[in-house]
């Protein structure tokens, strides 16, 4: 018998140890709950029996790792033989990795979740089914493991989505109804009749959600499927373009980086209009051409101008980082090299500031209305487990960034002669700067509850950790840097907290009942006619969606004191804008308001979003409950109609 191949050798022994710690695990998690509920030695049976299969599949894969060291050679002999009749089954390879990619959304729905949990862990179930997907790539069984989990992740992390798309007349979250309305302001002569200012907040998301406006008559659903599309296409098409400019030796790597680089960026989430930036500094930024490269970046930061403040310095840091990893500097003097950076953060930042200001006096707002951020409290405690997000901002940002962040270390640390010192530390200043910045947004009141507010961060340390883990980060001294391999284990660590994060979610589909909603809208619209016929004002605070779908009629719309902008100024106590408010509702300006039940319970920070729910109350329901009294209820729709007190 011949040597044994070290490469599929060594393959094997990964595949077995990652199998061996997915069972183990499993039944370290799990085997606590059997016991106290039964009598087969304090266990239950029952559960016992649950976890027999992950109880025996670890003793088999315990033993084969034993015996790859113990039995080297036969166990590659064995191992070898087996792949010329997989060879043979190719032919089915796709259709059964569709399958499994099938079972785990299955598995994840109701009922089948309750019957599941909490005896199978979902990152259990989805390695289980990776495993077994490795089995079928035409590839070694490492990559095939990582490249599967990537693949069967990224498959749900779609299928995740599906809940959004629904013909439910009522808002599916707290702020869903809203976003509707404001990309409605886009097309409001064609929608309402009427010109209406465009939207303060987040004005390049609502314009892409605005699309579908310009057909009218398209339904609810319709624009519920177009968001989830925006989601989808703009994540995935920023996966795709980081990995493909890394310029990998096999396309299988291209695709595992790119299903890599999904899952990470929804880790976030980072929202589609904000990902508009990183596309178009990752299509057409070119470390070689500096006038194409500039133009990309002030296309860029006026995108980034109109979207969101800390975004503004995004698309120059992104080019900047870009620059750092594909151009060696190549005994260039420092001027020399580190000009078009300068020029880029100064030009970058400066265009977005020019074209947040264009936008503001072009909106049709008041511009004490905008940059209500800079005013907000920060609740520094959210950075640390809290009832508004279980793990905390910090631990949170620490969990998803330890892979790449060992990653750059691995790289960077093994090849340290390999890169001038600056372009290492500016590296990692990019990543540090975003990273504080990202902290303090999150803990800006209104926010904190996942790391959304980290997004720039977390799309600066994709790219980053991207280029050092597949040898694109360009050496200065290619000598120092020769003989690198992938590694595999950080590799598999990076796939499986990505992974991870979305296995955890599980795929509930709302019981929501059109059928009540409608009868409420049908008690509702006699009152909006009766205020029509007098030419009165209705106030839409919530639920205004209902009127550029068609659920109600007959409604003048007001565009004033919409729900998501009211708290916005709640929380920044914007005070001309809040004693307007006020005012208008001491005269009695609406016949009716459209609301959320008016409550005037305050709260503290043990309770979900304690101190936001404290500024409304302030700001908005103790002023309606002094000057508006309920005239309906209508609870499928959660809101009761309000007209003045006598």
């Amino acid at each position: 018998m011949g040597h044994p191949d070290p490469r599929s050798l060594t393959c094997l022994r990964r595949y077995l140890a990652a199998a061996l710690a997915l069972f183990g695990v499993a039944l370290i998690e799990r085997l606590p709950l059997a016991y106290g509920r039964g009598s087969l030695l304090g266990f239950s049976g029952s559960i016992l029996l649950r976890l027999a299969p992950a109880a025996l599949l670890a003793l088999l894969a315990g033993g084969l790792l034993w015996l790859s060291f113990k039995a080297p050679q036969k166990t590659a002999a064995r191992f070898e033989a087996i792949q010329p009749p997989l060879a043979r089954l190719s032919w089915l390879r796709w259709p059964l990795l569709a399958a499994l990619a099938a079972v785990f959304p299955l598995l994840q729905s109701s009922p089948l979740q309750a019957v599941l949990d909490p005896y199978v862990p979902p990152l259990w179930l989805l390695g289980q089914l990776a495993l077994l997907g490795a089995w079928l790539m035409p590839v070694p069984l490492d990559m095939g493991s990582a490249l599967a989990l990537a693949f069967f992740a990224a498959a749900y992390r779609a299928v995740l989505h599906l809940p959004e798309i629904s013909d439910f007349p009522g808002s599916l979250g707290w702020s869903e109804g809203s976003r509707y309305y404001n990309a409605s302001t886009f097309w409001s002569a064609l929608v309402y009749g009427q010109t209406l200012p465009l939207p303060t907040l987040h004005p390049t998301r609502y314009f892409m959600q605005s699309l579908p406006f310009i057909i009218p008559g398209l339904p609810l659903w319709f624009h519920r499927l177009w968001q989830v599309l925006l989601w989808l296409i703009t994540n995935g098409t920023a996966a795709w373009l980081l990995a493909r400019r890394l310029h990998l030796p096999a396309r299988r790597l291209t695709l595992l980086a790119a299903a890599w680089a999904f899952l990470f960026f929804y880790q976030g989430p980072i929202y589609y209009h904000l990902m508009v930036c990183g596309i178009l500094v990752l299509w057409g930024f070119d470390s070689q051409k500096m006038t194409r490269s500039t133009i990309v970046v002030i296309l860029a930061s006026i995108w980034a101008g109109l979207s969101r403040l800390n975004w503004f310095p995004l698309p120059a840091a992104l080019a900047v980082l870009l620059y750092v990893l594909e151009r060696p500097c190549a005994r260039q003097s420092f001027i020399r090299y580190w000009l078009w950076p300068v020029v880029w953060c100064l030009g970058g930042t400066g265009t977005a500031l020019a074209a947040q200001f264009a936008y503001a006096a072009a909106s049709g707002n008041p511009l004490s209305e905008f940059g209500s951020s800079l005013s907000s409290d920060k609740l520094w405690y959210r950075l640390f487990p809290s009832a508004v997000f279980g793990p905390g901002i910090l631990n949170a940002a620490i969990l998803v960034s330890v892979p790449v962040v060992l990653i750059l270390l691995w790289g960077t640390l093994r090849g340290l002669r390999a890169w001038h010192p600056l372009r290492q530390a500016a590296v990692w200043a990019v990543l540090a700067a975003f990273f504080a910045g990202g902290l303090v947004v999150s803990v800006k009141i209104g926010g904190g509850s996942n790391l959304h507010n980290l997004d720039a961060y977390l799309l600066l340390l994709a790219v980053a950790g991207a280029y050092v883990i597949s040898h694109a980060f360009i050496p200065d001294n290619p000598s120092a840097s020769a003989g690198w391999r992938l590694s595999w284990a950080f590799i598999g660590l990076a796939v499986l907290v990505a992974a991870g994060q979305t296995a955890a979610l599980p795929l509930a589909f709302p019981q929501n009942d059109p059928a009540p909603v409608q009868g409420e809208l049908a008690q509702l619209q006699p009152l909006l006619d009766e205020a029509g016929a007098e030419n009165a004002s209705v106030l839409f605070i919530t639920q205004r969606h209902l009127i550029p779908f068609g659920y109600v009629r007959h409604v003048r719309m007001v565009n004033d004191y919409e729900k998501v902008f009211l708290m916005e100024m709640s929380m920044a106590n914007n005070r001309p804008y809040l004693d307007r408010f006020q005012n208008d509702l001491r005269t009695h300006r609406f016949k009716y308001i459209i609301a959320e039940p008016v409550q005037t319970t305050m709260q503290d920070k043990t309770d979900i979003f304690g101190e936001e729910n404290n500024a409304w109350v302030q700001a908005v329901n103790i002023p309606l409950s002094q000057t508006y009294q309920r005239r309906l209820w209508l609870p499928a729709l959660q809101i009761e109609v309000l007209e003045p007190r006598p």
